[in-house]
């Protein structure tokens, strides 16, 4: 019996860390997503507020009015937000995301231009 408990034991162990490899490997393959919408809601946003107040994330997620998963990733502790306005440069990072862990562990930022512009055509 005692046997069988152990074995038991490492097993879900095992399945416990692979569900938490393939959790972490779906949001990640989800995020382009978040972003993407995030950005379009962003460009229509500021195109009908040319002049926009600092956005806290709440706010930034009622008024752009993006969907639960995004504001669920947004949430996430993967996900840095900080605040911005339109008076902030375009150059000023309003997310960072964090990819990985340990030395495989990659970053990549958003500034408030690309979020916040549409791309030229």
């Amino acid at each position: 019996m005692a046997i069988i408990s152990i074995l038991a034991a490492m097993l879900l162990g095992a399945v416990g860390r692979a569900y938490q490899r393939v959790r972490r490997f779906a949001g990640e393959m989800e995020s382009p997503a978040h972003v993407e919408e995030l950005r379009a809601r962003l460009i229509y946003y500021v195109q009908a507020h040319p002049t926009f107040p600092q956005l806290s994330l709440d706010e930034l997620i009622t008024r752009c009015g993006v969907s639960s998963k995004c504001t669920l990733h947004l949430r996430s502790s993967r996900v840095i937000y900080t605040p911005f306005s339109s008076a902030d440069p375009d150059e000023k990072i309003v997310i960072i995301e964090r990819f990985g862990q340990g030395p495989r562990e990659t970053f990549q930022a958003y500034p408030k231009g690309w979020l916040c512009r549409p791309d030229p055509e």
